[in-house]
């Protein structure tokens, strides 16, 4: 890789680097990653990958096979708030119990046909997806599931759009304590228990929840109102008969 990722400036170099993929081995850690450049390709190849994981810029990153190639250890997601390049995660499984699967502490980030659970299947792992620093996270037909929270919200900078993604048996799906901005639209919400909830919103939250599916008829607010920056669509799923608190 040392080698490799010495370019040069040429044409030709670029032309190859625009659509060349690195490999990342299992067992061998992630020091290869401090020679990537923002825009870089890399394939997980199938299996187990344990070790801690940190992305310091954004990269496009995908599996070998999707849902073969799993992260077992924590991954961190940086990036600049003033670029505009977006890093991608796509097609790999992740599992967690004590630490969050994935926290991403600034950047631009899509996660894609991305699975995230507890590697305790009967327990609920703590949060799935912490984001802070004024992070953005797109989640797109992912799936998130044995969890206190699927998605936690720490900043009023932050942002989160879900997209086709099902929330399955977590006490809460998106839970913004400090406000930030939401877009979940075609979502499924598959709740266990009379206390789950699908969206804890502060009061201060922004955004739109439209055309989602909840299984229970409080499933998604619960006892409370949606805020008032949030735009309801009522009649898909939208329910805003819950009594206040």
């Amino acid at each position: 890789w040392r080698r490799l990722l010495d370019r040069g400036a040429g044409p030709a170099t670029a032309a190859l680097w625009s659509s060349a993929w690195l490999t990342a081995p299992r067992g061998r850690g992630w020091a290869c990653l401090r020679l990537t450049r923002p825009g870089d390709r890399l394939r997980l190849l199938c299996g187990v990958h344990a070790t801690p994981l940190e992305l310091c810029h954004a990269l496009e990153v995908e599996a070998e096979r999707a849902g073969l190639s799993t992260l077992s250890g924590p991954l961190t997601l940086r990036g600049s708030a003033a670029s505009s390049r977006v890093g991608v995660l796509r097609g790999v499984a992740l599992s967690h119990f004590y630490n969050p699967a994935v926290t991403l502490l600034g950047g631009t980030w899509r996660l894609e046909h991305c699975s995230i659970e507890s590697s305790r299947p009967k327990h609920r792992a703590c949060a799935g997806v912490v984001l802070r620093g004024g992070a953005r996270l797109e989640l797109v037909d992912c799936t998130i599931s044995t969890a206190s929270s699927a998605v936690q919200i720490c900043d009023a900078e932050c942002s989160l759009l879900a997209r086709g993604t099902t929330f399955r048996n977590v006490r809460t799906a998106v839970f913004a304590e400090r406000g930030g901005r939401i877009t979940v639209t075609g979502c499924a919400f598959e709740t266990q228990l009379g206390s789950d909830v699908a969206l804890r919103l502060s009061a201060d939250t922004r955004g739109a929840v439209r055309g989602n599916t909840a299984s229970g008829p409080r499933a998604l607010w619960g006892r409370l109102l949606p805020p008032a920056g949030v735009e309801v669509d009522t009649a898909a799923g939208g329910e805003v008969d819950q009594l206040p608190l």
